[in-house]
């Protein structure tokens, strides 16, 4: 069985930067413009370009926006140096909003 995580993102350069550039997640396609294939460990996270502002689903009014939300799920990232890790985060477009 093969597990995936999809991910919007305003901006699909900004969302490489910091998930390929930060993490190191390898590139492992590009099925069209606009969505890319990262490796994760076993896994695979796929980016999403989806513009802030674009309706979310058909049948809503809501719509996509990027700024700090509140959502129930959320990705874990495991790090051996967190400092030295969160300083490239960081570095990658990631904000710090609290260190524990």
């Amino acid at each position: 069985m093969k597990y995936s995580v999809s991910i919007d993102v305003p901006l699909l350069d900004d969302g490489l930067r910091f998930y390929r550039d930060a993490l190191g997640l390898a590139e492992v396609a590009q099925p069209v413009a606009t969505y890319v294939i990262l490796k994760c460990g076993n896994s695979e996270i796929g980016l999403i370009e989806k513009s802030a502002g674009s309706k979310q689903a058909k049948g809503t009014d809501e719509v996509r926006r990027y700024e700090r939300h509140w959502t129930p799920v959320h990705i874990d990232f495991h790090v051996d140096d967190f400092e030295a890790f969160l300083a490239k985060a960081v570095s990658a477009g990631a904000k710090c909003e609290q260190k524990f």
